[in-house]
């Protein structure tokens, strides 16, 4: 017979022991898990929630010649009220779905454009020697060059998003390095193609 010991809760983790023929065998349940899976549907609009809306509605609103001919003319009342309530819900969640869509993607194309923003402000506020290496990066052949990575400047400009290293960086003892090749971060490039006069 089985038996269930007790479950310890930690972090929203439930964890129970259940021992059978006289082993004891872990389960871990994670509750953050199962609650993602279970409402993972309503991120997105599925085939299987459009069908349903479509189906149910077609049962409701369609003329009871043509229910006939598919001898669905004689519904039940509580059958019908059943079927109402699931396209209600079914129609409701599909309306939500597409406005949290499409706020989502307001509110990222919003972000977005503000983060261009700063970087853009940035590039300005940058001093005359850091402004002519992206300049210098972005007017070269295949827009690569090859800088130290160990330098201060560099590092500035690559941990402001400017430039991207296109290899893994080589150290050689203390404060050695090989050059390695950099590139313009996509962003800067495609201000560069839009706004070419800002980078001469």
């Amino acid at each position: 017979r089985n038996i269930l010991d007790e479950g310890l809760c930690n972090n929203k983790k439930l964890q129970y022991t259940k021992r059978k023929g006289g082993q004891s065998m872990g389960v871990e349940i994670n509750m953050d898990a199962t609650l993602n899976r279970l409402f993972a549907g309503f991120k997105k609009l599925s085939p299987l929630l459009v069908g349903i809306g479509v189906t149910t509605g077609l049962i409701l609103f369609l003329p009871k010649n043509i229910l006939a001919k598919m001898a669905l003319d004689n519904i039940p009342d509580k059958i019908k009220m059943i079927i109402g309530i699931v396209f209600i819900v079914s129609i409701a969640v599909i309306v939500s779905i597409i406005f949290f869509q499409l706020f989502s993607c307001v509110g990222n194309a919003l972000k977005k454009r503000r983060w261009l923003a700063q970087k853009k402000l940035l590039y300005l506020r940058l001093s005359p020697e850091q402004r002519g290496i992206l300049i210098e990066l972005l007017h070269s052949d295949g827009m690569t060059e090859w800088f130290d990575p160990t330098a201060g400047i560099i590092n500035h400009l690559e941990s402001n998003d400017f430039i991207t290293k296109t290899q893994p960086a080589m150290f050689f003892g203390i404060g050695g390095a090989a050059p390695v090749a950099y590139a313009p971060q996509a962003w800067l490039i495609d201000w560069y193609n839009e706004e070419p006069q800002m980078f001469t």
